[in-house]
């Protein structure tokens, strides 16, 4: 593709992907607000030592900081287990062999 090879095109072209991603609609402002201030919070706490910006936090914190950044985002947007499993209810998964192969 032309302009892929350019990392000026690219980094421009991954930056409107990511606003169009973000970019809030009339019902969903608040919502992906919110989860935008959850994410920078988890995302600076998890990689901002590696950039030097903030200073490491102890793993007792980082554990449940990063699960309950994941479980306030997932109720936000309805991605709860349970709604995902009954949308996988009727799929199954198959490896092709047979049930013999056990042996």
């Amino acid at each position: 593709m032309r302009g892929w090879t350019d990392p000026r095109a690219r980094l421009h072209a991954e930056a409107i992907c990511l606003g169009r991603a973000l970019m809030p609609t009339g019902d969903t402002t608040v919502r992906a607000l919110i989860t935008l201030g959850l994410m920078a919070t988890w995302m600076l706490a998890t990689l901002g030592p590696a950039f030097g910006v903030s200073e490491p936090i102890s793993q007792q914190v980082h554990v449940p900081l990063t699960a309950l950044v994941f479980l306030l985002v997932g109720h936000l947007w309805g991605l709860e287990v349970n709604k995902v499993l009954s949308a996988l209810d009727g799929v199954t998964i198959s490896t092709g062999g047979s049930k013999d192969d056990d042996e």
